[in-house]
């Protein structure tokens, strides 16, 4: 790899890290855009290379919910018997998306990763006015006690590969509309995120179908070992510098230009 593309995956990584740390925001989330956004930097073709840019920034999410789970559970911020109840769908989507992903089109990535951010809209606003008691689904509300937990959590799983994503936006919501506590949603949404992102990374490793650099150095199935081991490192370290920084006013800040960033994002996507 050239020095110019270390340092932009450098400092991909180190900004996706201190995202996660302060807003726990998934960092693939802004990873994959902004490489989409410079590969004609580097004389890549996004559209050709979407498979491996996904694969590989969703695979380096692996150290740093590890981590970041592994505090929650420290601390004990994770309701156990939630988390057991939805995280056979959340590896069962992880596979299915991480397989679908290489058959997917690029217009078909846009369409989901602008759901995506639809999502993210939805989660800031939560922030600030959560749902009512009376205003949660019934559905939702007893889902990990429900026959439809499994369905659920598997459409979310496999949805949220295929846009780009560990699954943590995607579950946060669905356990804001859930009855759980509020200090442990975050817990348990970074504790299916890993189960999405282990099982899409065993996926990945054996994509159904060839992309253009199959079979070219480096390459574990459609993760770049290289990118990837510099992507996590960042991360893990800019995010390990800045957990537990900022107060309310400045998490609401970065939250809500992360959002705007993710608009322009899509809307850069759709136009090309």
């Amino acid at each position: 790899m050239d020095i110019q593309f270390i340092i932009f995956l450098l400092i991909c990584g180190a900004f996706s890290g201190a995202l996660f740390a302060t807003v726990k925001i998934g960092s693939a989330l802004f990873i994959v855009p902004t490489a989409l956004l410079f590969m004609p930097v580097f004389q890549l073709p996004p559209s050709a290379l979407i498979v491996p840019v996904i694969a590989t920034a969703i695979t380096s999410m692996v150290p740093i919910l590890l981590v970041d789970w592994l505090h929650d559970m420290k601390t004990q911020q994770i309701d156990t018997h939630s988390l057991i109840a939805f995280a056979p769908g959340a590896a069962m989507g992880g596979v299915i998306g991480a397989q679908v992903v290489s058959l997917m089109t690029f217009g078909t990535f846009g369409l989901l990763f602008g759901l995506l951010v639809v999502m993210a809209v939805i989660n800031v606003l939560l922030l600030y006015r959560p749902f009512a008691e009376s205003s949660k689904w019934r559905c939702f509300a007893q889902l990990s006690q429900s026959a439809f937990r499994l369905p659920i959590t598997l459409l979310i799983g496999c949805v949220s590969v295929m846009s780009a994503s560990s699954g943590k936006l995607f579950y946060t919501v669905m356990l804001q509309m859930h009855t759980i506590k509020k200090e442990q949603v975050s817990g348990v949404s970074t504790g299916l995120a890993l189960f999405v992102v282990v099982a899409a990374m065993v996926g990945f490793s054996f994509p159904a179908k060839a992309f253009a650099l199959s079979g070219t150095h480096y390459f574990i199935g459609a993760v770049h070992l290289p990118t990837c081991m510099v992507l996590a490192i960042s991360q893990l370290a800019t995010y390990l510098l800045c957990r537990n920084k900022g107060n309310n006013l400045d998490k609401g800040v970065v939250h809500i230009s992360a959002v705007i960033f993710l608009v322009i994002a899509v809307l850069r996507i759709w136009i090309n």
